[in-house]
């Protein structure tokens, strides 16, 4: 199991995205960023920035749309997130 940073979750997503999940069942997934962990790199702003941006207002990274995502562009920057803060969360 992933640790969390401390902090609370900040999700920012426009959307959730629904995932299959055995026979005829379906639940909703909503990509998050953890901004207490985040030391705001800009990692996944740069390999993904139709999905993620910083805010100026808040120096925060969000998520910024997520309509149309690519969960292999999603499992790339997750792999590549240097404080493991960017996570699927499931209702």
């Amino acid at each position: 199991m992933k640790q969390r940073g401390k902090g609370s979750w900040h999700d920012l997503e426009k959307s959730e995205v629904e995932r299959p999940q055995g026979a005829g069942t379906r639940r909703l997934r909503r990509l998050v960023v953890d901004v207490g962990a985040c030391s705001r790199c800009c990692g996944c702003v740069e390999l993904a920035p139709q999905l993620f941006r910083l805010r100026p207002d808040t120096d925060l990274i969000e998520v910024v749309d997520t309509t149309t995502i690519d969960e292999e562009l999603v499992a790339e920057v997750m792999k590549f997130c240097p404080e493991d803060c960017i996570h699927w969360e499931e209702d």
